[in-house]
């Protein structure tokens, strides 16, 4: 792991040159970068700014829409803005088309929205830049004195350059929960653990609405947030006429044991950060995932495939008739079990929801922005591991895949295989953790090894991705020695004399004997020994990092834990 692989190679070539064509390139150029993002240039920007500036400069103002609407005698393409209407959703700006006023596609961030950010920032002469939690907003501009910043719908500033756009970052709305003009989906797919099996007695953070009428499921004869269906052998086809419309998001009984699921976690966790910023975005989840069934089973032409295609488009279509436009944030997903020994499992992964479901939601949403596809990694395998390591292995490698974390630290229910109701609400903390960095700065790692060197004998240091610094031995953790380590060579287990944290991101080890050939490090990789499971057995490790986020269930810190990885070093 101590090189740089061909693969980095060509995506350090790929990311230069989206670099060189950002800054050189002419105005309207596409610039793709490697994960289908069209980044804006310099000089796009510059006359985005432009056609801004001068929009802002020819503005009219009305009180109301009603006295705009009589305004017909203005020129194309003029900007009208609504301020003192009483009917709160008509106020904005509006552009004339010859014949009507239409709703701009850019819309101005008040004064109160832009305070609500300045206020926890370092301000410069020429640049502001802060994050004050992992969970607030970034935002830079050209001119911290500029007092007219414009975001388009997805919240991006586009006024004075948007240059933030290739990593999505937002100003919030003013509106504590603004009107249905937007709605964020969460596509939730997976096995019986993304269905909320084991999931009783429900969690009782999640049985109330936390924001009715922002935090969303579907609503209809028997629908909830699996889409109406509870999994096992009742799992059939969903019935578009059943998926009528939208109802508040709670945890419910979904019957043949099923409870409260890990999108409820996920999707309040967004809510509550998204409001430390000053705004609630509507987000709309759903699951259509089915226990027991490996990926294959999950795949184009499978009842579950064609459930997510037919909730993707009532998600549409109820969206578009309240007036809105609805777009899939991410990908989540909770799966691996069934693929335990799936050696094609990572290629498999890329083609279904890098390829085949991105191109139905592209298709049915309209969107252009790829979503992020988010995984946890199973923990309660016995001796295969090809479902954990093909999650490892893709995430480690594709940029549109980002590991969540591994599952040993968190509740389970008595069989050790399904989270119990507090386990999937924190479950979906830690996905709701992961989309907000990958939103703020492009990507997540959890704790995992960035790098490994071996001395030649008995010495292997390891350096780590470490989300939140320094990295902490826990013994609160089952302790199956060696922190969960294990280093193999020439194919046998060879045994370790000591491990040392030596730096806030690394360890050293100490082997008892000389390392030689086909040298490799494993963690938390040793399975259950017998069936059924039993509690304190398992691949389990004690090597996490030292975040503070408080889980909104019982405060207690989110730590990352080391997920399950073995590297050939």
């Amino acid at each position: 792991m101590g090189y740089i692989t061909p693969q980095e190679l060509k995506v350090a070539s790929l990311d230069a040159g989206t670099l060189r064509k950002f800054a050189t390139g002419s105005a309207g150029q596409p610039n793709i970068n490697r994960v289908g993002v069209d980044v804006k240039n310099l000089a796009t920007i510059r006359v985005e700014a432009l056609d801004a500036a001068s929009a802002a400069a020819n503005l009219r103002t009305y009180l109301t829409k009603a006295v705009m609407d009589a305004d017909t005698s203005q020129p194309v393409p003029t900007t009208g803005r609504v301020v003192k209407d009483p009917t709160v959703l008509n106020n904005g700006d509006y552009v004339w088309t010859g014949s009507s006023w239409e709703w701009s596609e850019v819309q101005p961030a008040t004064s109160a929205a832009v305070q609500a950010v300045r206020s926890d920032l370092v301000q410069t002469e020429t640049q502001v830049m802060a994050r004050s939690t992992p969970f607030r907003v970034l935002i830079s501009s050209w001119d911290e004195q500029a007092q007219d910043i414009v975001v388009d719908p997805d919240r991006r500033i586009v006024g004075g350059g948007d240059v933030l756009e290739s990593h999505e970052r937002r100003i919030s709305a003013v509106e504590q929960v603004g009107g249905f003009s937007e709605i964020d989906g969460l596509v939730i797919q997976g096995q019986s653990n993304a269905r909320g099996a084991r999931g009783l007695p429900l969690d009782p953070t999640t049985t109330d609405a936390l924001y009715p009428n922002a935090v969303l499921m579907p609503a209809g004869p028997g629908m909830n947030v699996v889409c109406g269906t509870a999994g096992g052998e009742d799992y059939g086809p969903l019935d578009p006429a059943a998926f009528e419309g939208f109802q508040s998001l709670v945890s419910m009984d979904l019957g043949s044991g099923a409870g409260t699921t890990h999108v409820e976690g996920m999707a309040f966790a967004i809510a509550l950060r998204q409001a430390e910023e000053g705004s609630v975005r509507r987000t709309l989840s759903w699951s259509t995932a089915k226990g027991g069934a490996s990926l294959g089973n999950r795949s184009p032409g499978t009842i579950p495939y064609e459930n997510t295609l037919t909730a993707l488009d009532r998600s549409v279509a109820i969206a578009e008739a309240l007036g809105a436009s609805y777009s899939v944030k991410a990908i989540a997903t909770v799966e691996g079990e069934a693929d335990a020994g799936n050696t094609a499992y990572a290629e498999n992964l890329i083609d279904v929801y890098a390829g085949s479901l991105t191109t139905a939601i592209l298709a049915r949403t309209g969107q252009k922005h790829l979503p992020p596809i988010l995984m946890a990694q199973p923990s309660s395998f016995f001796a295969s591991v090809d479902g954990a390591m093909g999650i490892y292995n893709v995430c480690k490698q594709h940029p549109r895949f980002h590991l969540v974390c591994a599952g040993y630290h968190l509740p389970y229910s008595d069989d050790l295989l399904h989270y119990s109701s507090r386990g999937n609400v924190k479950l979906g903390e830690y996905f709701a953790k992961a989309l907000n960095y990958v939103r703020l700065v492009g990507s997540w790692r959890p704790l995992m090894p960035k790098m490994i060197r071996w001395d030649g004998e008995k010495g292997i240091d390891v350096w780590f991705h470490v989300p939140q610094p320094p990295i902490v031995h826990d013994l609160s953790m089952p302790d199956h020695g060696d922190w969960g380590f294990d280093v193999r060579s020439a194919g046998a287990n060879v045994g370790i004399a000591s491990i040392e944290i030596v730096g806030p991101d690394s360890i050293h080890i100490e082997t008892a004997a000389p390392l030689t050939t086909n040298r490799f490090l494993r963690y938390a990789m040793r399975g259950y020994q017998s069936s059924p499971r039993q509690p304190g057995d398992g691949p389990i490790g004690s090597l996490r990092d030292s975040d503070s986020t408080p889980s909104f269930t019982d405060g207690a810190p989110l730590y990352n834990w080391c997920v399950h990885f073995s590297e050939q070093f």
